[in-house]
């Protein structure tokens, strides 16, 4: 047989089948259509159709879809309850049905999804339930390690929580398991917990793991978890040791705890880090740096200032101005200097008058949107509003609308204006935040301005999320009728299309990254990704996020955070784990992917079930690690099957 036919009979192989029923049930869910439209379908004889039919009733996020989720989270097939589980942990209100559900349930992997979505709600009430899950189940249980995540999610949300030693004592023991996943969760959860005065059994499995485990995932964690605890001789020696760490994201993790030490770290260790091979420990050693007064800033930061970096020089310029070692930001605004260079002086500004005008006159982009930030924090920044009312640049416009709903009393003129350029922009930020600051004007008791029944009328129908969120308030106060049924997306494709986009290479200027797509959990989030790479949207842009052994963020057409194609897209929420390497939607808000996407350098749970999930790295030979600020996207090639 020849080769070529080899190939095709393979590929026609390979090509997916997907019945009418699951794009119809995608249709509906895009389209965030009301949770009875989905009745059909929740008892299809199919337990595929009706574990789709949950996971599309929970990323409603609707608490109008409990009942058909109930019945779903009972189902007879387990993989079906574990669907309506996830569902229920995106759905709001859920958390005694969930409790109720985890008394009844004996599915391991059902169970570990009722405690990952009830640790969604990150409620102080489940502590003891989630330290109860720790050492439930077998050796290797699943849910053990979404407790110890839940445990990690309600340190996060609620930081002035006390955790009770037995919980934190029982965290410490995971650490002992197996299993990648647990042991991370474990470790992840202590360092977001970060209490002062662990128990002193944990504060010695915490320095034995920082030093001594064989995993640098598990070392990076505990150094931090330490970071909150150590302090003084011990706290010197923990960071010294894992200044030397093989593991680059540990002596990042070394950096950072510096930063956070209540002693002044070592001049050697120090010294140690500036000289590091890998460029984010640098950075984070710079930053760690800018944190204690008691150093000799430019004995240690000159040399990187004058280094050949542009980002590394600018981290190091915006600490030598907050000390005031560098008393004047005006020869770094000199437009020969590196943009990054420019950018830092400008973030170290404090006169609102040369703010606003940077941020009205720069030609800059990234210049523009710094200077109008910086300018938001600074008291009287509200005399300039009406300046940065007329820029070009409606990203600035959306700074002056956030300005505006801050106010305690803006000038009603102010507000008039605010009007005016809503009605004639299409721009996803002014419009999300110049409807917000109305809204704020009229439940202050103030009348809104004229003539914006139209305006606010055409946002009810916008197909961005955040539009239509934000003009909701004012429709009701304008008592406009009820919008008609609107689509997100004009035009959805077939999921027999979408299924055959396969991976992706990301060609950059440092190397190649290979990405495998999930068009089987995220179609509409990779058929956009896929359609803006075959229309060579992503060529040429820049990573404008880099953050050490965190993420490296890019399409931005823009090149500083604020950019948009133009449209947003509905989350695709999944039980997908963010482990090193995930490939992931940057948003604003709810259902707000558009361009932005980000790669994570190392497992970061508490991005799980807030961030469609679409791909994972697959290769990348090192060029992940070699991501600065600045680093050129070549081209991005969508690879299909069946085409």
């Amino acid at each position: 047989m020849h080769l070529w036919l080899v190939l095709a009979l393979a590929l026609a192989a390979a090509e997916p089948t997907l019945s009418e029923a699951e794009q119809s049930i995608w249709t509906l869910e895009i389209r965030r259509s009301a949770p009875a439209s989905f009745e059909a379908w929740t008892d299809h004889e199919s337990p595929e159709i009706r574990g789709r039919t949950a996971l599309a009733l929970g990323r409603l996020q609707d608490p109008a879809s409990l009942p058909w989720l109930e019945e779903l989270v009972a189902d007879p097939d387990p993989a079906v309850r574990a669907q309506a589980a996830f569902g229920l942990g995106l759905t709001p209100e859920s958390a005694e049905l969930l409790r109720a559900r985890l008394l009844a349930e004996r599915d391991d992997a059902v169970r570990a999804r009722l405690v990952a979505a009830l640790g969604l709600a990150a409620d102080p009430a489940d502590e003891v339930l989630f330290a109860r899950a720790l050492d439930a189940g077998p050796l290797e249980a699943a849910e053990a390690a979404e407790a110890a995540i839940a445990l990690g999610r309600l340190g996060l949300a609620e930081p002035e929580h006390v955790f009770a030693d037995t919980t934190l004592i029982a965290l410490a023991r995971q650490l002992r398991r197996l299993k990648p996943r647990a042991r991370h969760a474990a470790a992840f959860a202590l360092a977001r917990i970060g209490t002062p005065r662990p128990p002193p059994e944990v504060r010695r499995t915490l320095q034995e793991r920082a030093t001594d485990d064989a995993d640098p995932v598990v070392r990076a964690w505990s150094l931090r978890a330490l970071s909150a605890a150590e302090t003084g001789e011990e706290g010197m020696r923990l960071a010294a040791l894992a200044a030397r760490d093989e593991d680059v994201g540990v002596r990042a993790a070394a950096a950072r705890y510096l930063g956070k030490l209540d002693v002044t770290p070592a001049r050697s260790t120090l010294d140690e880090l500036l000289a590091d091979g890998d460029w984010g420990v640098r950075l984070e050693t710079v930053r760690a740096i800018g944190a204690h007064e008691a150093l000799d800033h430019d004995a240690l930061l000159r040399p990187v200032l004058e280094g050949p970096d542009p980002e590394l020089a600018a981290a190091a310029l915006g600490v030598l101005l907050a000390v005031g070692v560098e008393r004047s930001t005006r020869p770094w605004l000199s437009e020969d200097q590196p943009l990054e260079l420019q950018a830092a002086a400008v973030a170290s500004l404090d006169q609102p008058r040369q703010l606003a005008r940077l941020a009205v006159h720069s030609e800059q982009a990234l210049l523009r949107t710094t200077a109008a930030g910086t300018l938001m924090e600074l008291e009287g920044a509200l005399a300039y509003v009406d300046v940065l009312l007329e820029s070009e640049d409606t990203k600035v416009v959306a700074v002056a609308a956030s300005l505006l709903a801050e106010a305690v009393s803006p000038e009603p003129a102010s507000i008039d204006r605010l009007a005016e350029r809503l009605a004639e922009t299409d721009d996803l930020d002014l419009l999300t935040e110049g409807f917000g600051a109305l809204a704020v004007w009229h439940a202050a008791a103030q009348p809104l301005p004229e003539g914006l029944d139209q305006v606010v009328a055409g946002a009810l129908t916008h197909p961005g999320a955040s539009v239509r969120a934000a003009a909701a308030p004012l429709a009701e106060a304008l008592e406009l009728p009820p919008p008609p049924p609107m689509d997100p997306v004009a035009t959805l494709p077939l999921l027999s299309d979408v299924q055959k986009a396969r991976s992706a290479r990301i060609l950059t200027d440092v190397g190649e990254l290979r990405v495998t797509l999930r068009p089987d959990l995220a179609p509409l989030t990779v058929w956009n990704f896929a359609t803006l790479a075959d229309e060579d949207y992503f060529d040429g842009l820049h990573f404008h996020r880099v953050v050490p052994d965190f993420v490296i963020q890019d399409g931005c057409p823009r090149g500083d955070g604020w950019g948009d194609p133009g449209h947003q897209i509905p989350d695709e929420l999944s039980w997908l784990p963010y482990d090193e390497g995930t490939l992931g939607m940057a948003l604003s808000g709810p259902d707000t992917g558009g361009s932005q996407w980000f790669i994570t350098l190392s497992p970061q749970p508490h991005l799980e079930a807030s961030y469609t999930v679409f791909g994972q790295i697959s290769l990348d030979n090192g060029a992940a690690a070699q991501v600065r600020v600045g680093t050129v996207i070549e081209d991005v090639v969508i690879e299909r099957v069946g085409w």
